[in-house]
C-alpha cells in the first residue's frame, strides 16, 4: 500500500496559482479590467482579494474607482502574466486623454462604462473612459454604464456580494467559458486602434489644453464630449451616432482669429485686475464697453415697467445695480465683478494668469508655456477671456436683477441661469489658433 505523501511547514505557505495566465488576447486592458477577469475566473470573494490580487476593497468602496485613482497591487497585477503579455503603459488614464493640463478628476463623475460585448469576456479598456468614446471600436456597439436590465449603475451590487460584472437583480454580463480565451477574433482590431488612438491622443495634448471649473459639475462628461474633437473615423468610426450631446443643458461657443486683423493693440493689461479670485474691480479695454453695454441693455428689456420702477424704489436694489454697471476710465472702462459667479472667476484668473506669466511660471507644459510660444496665443487668450467675462457677466446680472424682480423666472427664455465654464485652448504650432468654450447648466437653474 502506498504512503501517503509528507508536507513540511513550509508547504502550507506556498502561493496558490491563479486560473487565467493567457492574457495574448487582453491588449490594452485597463488595470481594473486585469483585477475582473483575474477575480471571476478564480471565483475569488471579497475576502480573498487581498491575499490573492493584493487588493483590498472596503464596504460601498467602488472596485473601478480604487484602481484607477491609485496605483493598487500593480506588481502583483503584472505578476499573473508569466509571459509578460500585460502592459501597464495603457493603464493610466493620461495614454488616452486627449487634453494637456491636468485631468479634472475631483470636479466630475466617472461612472464605469463597458462594452457589453467586451464584458462577456471581463476585458475592459480605459479607452472607454476616454473623453468623446460612446462606442466599442471593434465591436460598433453602444457603451454602457448601467444594468441592461435594471438600470441600475454597473459594479453597484459589489458592496452586497455579488461577483464583478453580475448585478444585484441576477442580471451577469460575464460569460465564463468566453473570459478563459478571451476574444480572439478582435485581437487585430485591438492592437491597431489601441496604438492608433495612443498616437492621436498624444498629438491632440500638444495642441489641446483644457481649463476646467473649479466646481463640482454634473454635466462636465457631456462637455468634455462636445470639446473633444473626434479622432478619423478610420481609428473610431460612428462615435456620435446616436448621441446628442448638445442640448438644453450644454451652450458651445467657438472663438477664432482673422489672419487679416492685428491684435497689437487695445490690450488686457497685466493689472487688469482679473486676476482676482475675489470679486474685484476690474480695468478692461475700451472696446469691450458696447459688448457689456449691450447686455445691459437686453437685460433691462427683459423687466416690465413695473419691475423697473421697483429696482428704482428698492434702496437694496439700487446698491445692487451700481455694482454691476460700468464705469468710464482714462485707458478704459470699469467693471465691478461682483455679480460674476465664483467659479467664473477661477476661469478667468486662470486664462489671465497665463496670458501675462513671467519666465519662471511660463515653464514646462503648461498654458503660459504654451500661450508664450505661439505667435497669436495672447491675442486668442484675451478674447476668450472677453468672451468668458461676457457670459459669465451676462448671467451673474441676471440672478442679481432676479433677486429683485421674481417675474424673470415666469418665462424660461428670461429665467436666470448659473453655469460653469469648461474652456480648450487650441494652440495649433504654425497654424491659427482657436477656442472652445462649454456652459454647462447647474442645478436648480433649469
Amino acid at each position: 500500500m502506498n504512503a501517503l505523501p509528507k508536507f513540511s511547514d513550509s508547504d502550507k505557505y506556498v502561493p496558490r496559482r491563479l486560473l487565467g495566465e493567457n492574457w495574448a488576447n487582453y491588449a490594452g486592458s485597463s488595470r481594473f479590467g486585469v483585477f475582473w477577469r483575474a477575480a471571476r475566473l478564480n471565483h475569488l470573494a471579497k475576502s480573498e482579494l487581498r491575499s490573492a490580487l493584493g487588493v483590498t476593497l472596503r464596504l460601498n468602496e467602488n472596485p473601478f474607482e480604487k484602481l484607477t485613482h491609485t496605483e493598487a497591487a500593480s506588481d502583483r497585477l503584472l505578476s499573473l502574466s508569466a509571459d509578460g503579455a500585460l502592459d501597464p503603459t495603457y493603464w493610466p488614464l493620461e495614454y488616452w486623454w486627449p487634453f494637456g493640463g491636468p485631468i479634472p478628476w475631483d470636479v466630475m463623475p466617472w461612472h464605469f462604462r463597458i462594452c457589453p460585448v467586451c464584458a462577456r469576456h471581463c476585458y475592459h479598456s480605459m479607452l472607454f473612459q476616454a473623453p468623446g468614446v460612446h462606442h466599442c471600436p471593434w465591436h460598433r456597439v453602444a457603451l454602457i454604464d448601467a444594468c441592461p436590465r435594471c438600470d441600475r449603475p454597473l459594479l453597484s451590487g459589489t458592496s452586497e456580494g455579488v461577483p464583478l460584472g453580475a448585478c444585484s437583480c441576477g442580471h451577469d454580463l460575464v460569460d465564463y467559458v468566453a473570459t478563459i480565451e478571451g476574444d480572439i477574433a478582435t485581437l487585430p482590431a485591438k492592437r491597431r486602434v489601441i496604438e492608433g488612438y495612443g498616437i492621436w491622443a498624444a498629438a491632440s495634448r500638444r495642441i489641446n489644453y483644457l481649463v476646467p471649473p473649479t466646481r463640482w459639475d454634473a454635466l462636465g462628461r457631456h462637455a468634455l464630449d462636445a470639446l473633444t474633437v473626434s479622432p478619423p473615423d478610420v481609428l473610431l468610426p460612428a462615435q456620435h451616432e446616436g448621441c446628442s450631446p448638445y442640448n438644453d443643458q450644454l451652450f458651445i461657443e467657438r472663438i477664432s482669429l482673422e489672419r487679416s486683423i492685428r491684435y497689437d493693440r487695445c490690450r488686457l493689461s497685466p493689472n487688469s485686475g482679473l486676476l482676482s479670485l475675489r470679486p474685484s474691480v476690474v480695468s478692461l479695454p475700451s472696446p469691450w464697453k458696447d459688448p457689456l453695454v449691450h447686455i445691459g441693455s437686453e437685460l433691462a428689456r427683459m423687466l416690465q415697467p413695473t419691475g423697473l420702477k421697483r429696482l428704482a424704489s428698492d434702496q437694496n436694489a439700487r446698491h445692487a445695480t451700481r455694482q454691476i454697471s460700468l464705469f468710464p476710465g482714462i485707458n478704459g472702462v470699469y467693471l465691478h465683478t461682483e455679480a460674476v459667479d465664483p467659479v467664473t472667476l477661477h476661469v478667468l484668473s486662470g486664462l489671465a494668469s497665463a496670458m501675462y506669466s513671467d519666465k519662471k511660471t511660463g515653464k514646462g507644459d503648461t498654458l503660459a508655456a504654451r500661450v508664450q510660444a505661439h505667435s497669436l496665443g495672447q491675442a486668442l487668450l484675451q478674447r476668450t477671456i472677453q468672451r468668458v467675462l461676457s457670459r459669465g457677466y451676462a448671467d451673474g446680472v441676471r440672478v442679481t436683477l432676479g433677486r429683485y424682480a421674481p417675474e424673470l423666472y415666469d418665462q424660461r427664455k428670461t429665467r436666470p441661469k448659473t453655469r460653469c465654464p469648461w474652456t480648450v485652448i487650441c494652440l495649433p504650432p504654425e497654424r491659427m489658433p482657436s477656442a472652445r468654450i462649454a456652459w454647462t447648466l447647474q442645478p436648480g437653474t433649469y
